[in-house]
């Protein structure tokens, strides 16, 4: 019955860590296009006001 337990609780852990694990990733993977979309926003708007001037 104990090992039965054990069994499970580990099971739960190895899915709820390697979930975890799976978002950081995904989370790593979204990173660099947030940057790009935010350099591109930031010279947009430095040409728009070297237009301007």
């Amino acid at each position: 019955m104990k090992m039965f337990i054990s069994f499970i609780i580990t099971t739960v852990y190895l899915t709820i860590t390697s979930m975890i694990f799976a978002e950081e990733i995904k989370g790593k993977e979204n990173i660099p296009s947030i940057v790009r979309e935010k350099k591109i926003t930031f010279t947009h708007r430095l040409s728009k006001k070297l237009v301007l001037s």
